[in-house]
């Protein structure tokens, strides 16, 4: 009796510990299944397509000062007076700051005076040659002391005039480096000037488009800052090499009229006609600059980053020139969740 009351304990102990395992292996499902819903990311996506562009060509630039530079102390010593400031339109040859010049006056004053002197000794000497009172040589001993006195003043001259720190050219003043009191040295940069007077526009054009201009040709600049004004432009360079794009660099002049400034992205037209079938997808699918442009695609739910070369804008869409297929499902939404190897779902 004893041994069938413990076999039946036995057995009762098997079952129960196997429905335990059931139980917790469907508990362990449940949660693998809920934690790969909660790791999917939810996307919008469309299909890359063939599209007739029919534009002229176009293409975002940046601008840059024609001239710029890091004006710098030719002379040591203190500042002694400062007359700019950041943001002041300063004209060529003007005076930015000044040195301390007590001692450089003072050594200017003894080269001047020891070049009076040393023409009074040449001339005195001339006239004892002339008598015969004096020998060639001595003659020669003071011209070779007036030419030495000659180039001491002039190097004292420099040296006075190098504690004067003008403008190279005609700018603005966009950084002050230092102040009355401080302390410099032959090379400390005191400013930083730009001459917004005369702009140019960088920009990149693909291999598709860059046989179409040449040097000399006339372009449109628009603004969104200023949406009502264009300006006019000319290139007056086309590189000769392509980056790893394929992009050629390109170079426009322009004359601004103090509205744009360095560092604005602008819009640029050329008068030369687009008509060509191409890849487009939406502009907010791109990630990245256009020189670095990125999407991702959906494969079997799986987003997969794709590099891209992109070309000229066609309303709400961007021409692909490499990286993508018509056919290939491009992320819209959702793509700043996203890493290569995400799980996806796409919602409409």
């Amino acid at each position: 009796m004893t041994k069938k009351i413990i076999y039946t304990l036995i057995v009762i102990g098997i079952i129960a510990a196997i429905a335990f395992i059931l139980f917790n292996n469907k508990q362990k499902m449940a949660q693998n299944v809920q934690t790969k819903k909660m790791s999917t990311v939810p996307v919008s996506a469309v299909e890359a397509k063939f599209e007739t562009i029919d534009k002229k060509l176009s293409q975002v630039g940046t601008v840059f000062a024609d001239k710029e530079v890091a004006v710098v102390s030719e002379a040591p010593g203190l500042i002694k007076a400062v007359y700019c400031d950041v943001g002041d339109q300063v004209k060529a040859g003007q005076m930015l700051f000044k040195v301390d010049d007590e001692l450089k006056l003072a050594n200017l004053k003894l080269r001047e005076a020891d070049l009076e002197n040393s023409r009074k000794n040449l001339e005195r000497y001339e006239a004892l040659f002339k008598e015969g009172s004096a020998t060639e040589a001595q003659l020669d001993g003071y011209r070779l002391a007036f030419k030495a006195a000659e180039a001491q003043l002039t190097i004292a001259r420099r040296q006075v005039e190098d504690t004067r720190i003008k403008a190279p050219f005609s700018g603005v003043v966009t950084a002050r480096m230092v102040n009355l009191g401080s302390n410099v040295n032959p090379g400390t940069v005191v400013v930083n000037l730009v001459d917004v007077g005369s702009l140019r526009v960088k920009l990149s054009i693909t291999e598709k488009d860059v046989f179409m201009l040449k040097t000399g040709d006339k372009a449109t600049i628009t603004s969104d800052v200023f949406p009502d004004k264009t300006f006019n432009a000319k290139i007056k360079s086309i590189g000769v090499k392509g980056d790893e794009t394929h992009s050629f660099p390109i170079e426009l002049v322009m004359l601004n009229n103090r509205s744009l400034k360095a560092g604005m992205n602008v819009d640029v037209e050329f008068d030369k006609q687009i008509n060509r079938e191409s890849i487009v997808i939406p502009r907010i699918a791109i990630l990245g600059s256009s020189s670095d442009a990125v999407v991702f695609v959906v494969e079997k739910n799986v987003s997969k980053k794709r590099s891209v070369t992109t070309g000229m804008e066609s309303g709400t869409n961007i021409e692909i020139l490499s990286g993508l297929k018509a056919g290939d499902l491009v992320v819209t939404s959702g793509q700043v969740n996203l890493k290569d190897g995400s799980q996806v779902s796409i919602v409409k």
